[in-house]
Order: C-alpha cells, then sequence, then structure tokens
C-alpha cells in the first residue's frame, strides 16, 4: 500500500462550513494528503477546551455529541446500546459521515472510519462501566471487558463495513480519557479514599467491574489481594502521585518490591486489551479482509501507564500510529528530539508490522519549526508516512500547506508515493 500521509478529523462539521469538496481539494493538492480518518461517533465534545478553530469564518468552537453516520439499527441487535445521532450535524445532511466518504472516494483519498470509545448517552448504561478500585463507576467510560460493549464494537464496525466503502477502520480505543480519566472524573474516588484530589492519572485503580474481577479470578488471580497491594501503593504516596514520574531501574524494583500486586494487575489489564484487539481484528478481517485495520495508540515508553503492551498489540492490526502529539502525563506533546527516540522504539517492536508517525500540528502547540524537525525526526527513525494531527479543524491552513511541501519533497516522485 502506498505511504500514508493522514489527516485526522473529529469536527466534522468543519467540512460542511467550508464546503467538503473545496475543504478536500485543500488537503488534498496543498497539504498533499491521501488518507483522512473520520470519526464515526462521540461523546460531548468541545473544540474550545483544545483551541481556536484556524480556518472558520462561520463560528468560534464546534460541538459534538453522538452519532456521524446514518446508522443501520438493526446492525445493533446484540446490545443494548444504541446508536444516538448528532442532532446538530444532522441539520447539514441526513448523512454526515457518507456525504464526507462520496467526496473522499471522489478525489482519490484512502478513507478510515475512526472509531474511539467514546459513547454518546453511555450514562444510560451503569452496568456497562469501568469501575474504580472502591467500586465507584467511572462516568461516561464504558468497559470493553462487558459482552454488551464487545457487541457494540462489532455492531458499528458491522455498520459501517456493510454501508460504507471503507479503506480502513481505524481503532482508537486506548487514550487517557477512555482509561483513566482526568480530574474531574476523579474527585469523588479520591473523596472515597480519603486523599484531597488525584492530580493525575488514576495508575491502576481500574477496572473493578464485575466482568473484569470475574475475569481476573478465573485467571487465578486474587482480587483481594490486588486490591490490597494497591491501596498500600495509595497510603504510601506512590500510587497515584509518583509512579508515571518513576524512570530508574532502581526505582521501578524498589516500587515493585514493595507493591507487587501492581504488576501482576497490569499485566491482566494488557493481556485483556490485546485480547480484545485480537477479537476485533480478526472480526473485521472476516467481514472484509480488504479493509485495513490500524490502531492509533501510545508508544512503547508510554502505553504501559494505560496497561496496555504495545508488542502484543501491534501483531493485532495492519498498521498502526503512535500518538506522539498527545502526552500522557503531565500531557505535554512529545518534542521532536523525543519523537526520534520514541519511533525508533516503535519501529523495533512493531517488527513487520509499519508505523506511521503522529506529529504535532496544532495551532497553539506547535509551529512550523517543530513541524519540519517532528517529521525529519519521525522519517529517519522509520516511520512509514505521517499524520499531521490531532484534528483538521485545530490546524491552521499555514501548517497543512508547509507539510504538504515537506511531503512534497520527501515522498513524491512523478506523481507517485513509496510503498509501505
Amino acid at each position: 500500500m502506498d505511504s500514508i500521509i493522514g489527516m485526522q478529523i473529529h469536527f466534522i462539521q468543519e467540512l460542511f462550513d467550508e464546503g467538503i469538496e473545496k475543504a478536500l481539494l485543500f488537503l488534498r493538492n496543498e497539504g498533499k494528503i491521501n488518507s483522512i480518518f473520520v470519526a464515526s461517533q462521540h461523546d460531548y465534545l468541545d473544540s474550545s477546551g483544545f483551541d481556536s478553530l484556524y480556518h472558520n469564518k462561520k463560528r468560534n468552537k464546534h460541538v459534538v455529541n453522538g452519532y456521524f453516520f446514518d446508522h443501520q439499527l438493526d446492525k445493533y441487535d446484540s446490545t443494548p446500546i444504541k446508536p444516538m445521532k448528532d442532532v446538530d450535524l444532522f441539520l447539514s445532511s441526513k448523512d454526515p459521515f457518507g456525504d464526507i466518504q462520496y467526496y473522499a472516494k471522489k478525489l482519490g483519498f484512502k478513507f478510515y472510519a475512526m472509531i474511539l470509545n467514546r459513547w454518546p448517552q453511555s450514562d444510560l448504561f451503569p452496568d456497562c462501566h469501568m469501575k474504580s478500585i472502591n467500586g465507584k463507576i467511572i462516568p461516561k467510560v464504558l468497559c470493553a471487558n462487558n459482552p454488551k460493549v464487545m457487541n457494540l464494537y462489532k455492531s458499528i464496525i458491522k455498520d459501517l463495513a456493510t454501508k460504507y466503502d471503507l479503506d480502513g477502520i481505524f481503532l482508537a480505543l486506548l487514550d487517557h480519557y477512555v482509561q483513566f480519566g482526568f480530574i474531574h472524573l476523579t474527585d469523588e474516588l479520591a473523596y472515597s479514599l480519603g486523599i484531597k484530589r488525584f492530580n493525575s492519572p488514576e495508575v491502576g485503580l481500574a477496572c473493578f467491574c464485575d466482568y473484569c474481577t470475574k475475569k481476573a479470578t478465573s485467571e487465578g488471580i486474587d482480587i483481594e489481594k490486588i486490591k490490597k497491594g494497591l491501596y498500600r501503593g495509595i497510603e504510601m504516596g506512590i500510587i497515584p502521585h509518583h509512579v508515571e514520574n518513576i524512570t530508574s531501574p532502581d526505582e521501578v524494583f524498589n516500587f515493585l518490591d514493595k507493591v507487587p500486586e501492581f504488576l501482576q494487575w497490569m499485566h491482566f489489564r494488557s493481556k485483556s486489551f490485546t485480547e480484545i484487539h485480537k477479537e476485533l481484528y480478526k472480526y473485521i478481517k472476516k467481514l472484509n479482509p480488504s479493509i485495513q485495520v490500524a490502531l492509533n495508540t501510545y508508544g512503547p515508553a508510554d502505553s504501559w501507564k494505560y496497561a496496555a503492551n504495545f508488542n502484543d498489540l501491534v501483531s493485532q492490526c495492519d498498521w498502526v500510529k503512535p500518538m506522539f502529539y498527545s502526552g500522557t502525563y503531565p500531557g505535554l506533546p512529545k518534542t521532536p528530539e523525543q519523537v526520534k527516540v520514541e519511533m525508533s522504539k516503535a519501529v523495533k517492536y512493531a517488527k513487520d508490522k509499519p508505523v506511521v508517525a503522529g506529529i504535532n500540528g496544532i495551532g497553539s502547540a506547535s509551529n512550523l519549526e517543530n513541524i519540519r524537525k517532528s517529521f525529519s525526526s519521525a522519517l529517519s527513525a522509520g516511520s512509514k508516512g505521517l499524520i499531521l494531527s490531532w484534528d483538521y479543524a485545530l490546524i491552521p491552513l499555514e501548517h497543512i500547506t508547509y507539510f504538504g511541501k515537506l511531503c512534497e519533497e520527501v515522498f513524491y516522485e512523478k506523481g507517485k508515493l513509496g510503498r509501505m
């Protein structure tokens, strides 16, 4: 397949405001983009919390909340969680996702459906939520070990794959929001544990829902022993405040010597996520072997924070995109120098699977020089393409044009792209 030069689009109203064909022509001709990754649904999200809309003349923010495609309700018989259309977006079109796909295919783009673990009206299904160590529901975050949630994944995949002409499915199921929640999701947990507040992700303290505890117990894990160990880590002040900053081998050994349960629990969680992705990968390939399956995740250095094993995950896809533009904790994007180091590790662990770097292009957090340096760093470390991230609406047109010039110099030769 051709090298991926990509752009993600979560706030798809931006394309309707600009004119879909006009916007995509700009991405193709100026940005040299050949692949777009369009979100299929999202829970409530306000763009103003991230950055300005640099090329929108009609509004100063986007809000999404719902499904972006004209769903087929009969595909969701196996799960009680049903689609809910984004009401505002459907004022612009009878099928916003489908309209974008039409123009994307017409203009020669590879078109990927981007599926995130962000579900509108998730609060209606409390029995499907992740639970923290004290049994409290983690708001908005559904647990993929729950069969109802796995069936939701499969339902949306089948719906999209049978209704639209997809080149690929982009699975973005692991990120900071999904696994741990930010401060506003953890205050209740902190209070119940007698802590003033969590100022970092609750590493290791989820998920203890009925399905996870049953699964862990069936694998010989003593849940009560795990909880006691994690509580001990909290009392010592290591979890969650210190654990993410541990870097040296002696600190790691000292921590695990005191809280060996942490390693056992993280191993169980990472194994579960690998199994989830393996099941979905097989399901997609059975539906349509020609559909490419890509993973949007963190690189090897950060994946452990989300109970994910990068080495194992990459075996459950056709290619992988590490998110070097999105920091874990404290949330800062990778510098160009870090991109090179982390990309080298990702290529090493991915072995025969192509790795395509996601580099930062957002206006307030990047500049042309950083784009150039990150671009060069990723390629020199073995990236098989680049995705300017993280969302089209939040990236200045100047950045996209500059990115396109860099791509033209490196990837294009007589109008043809290199191969992955």
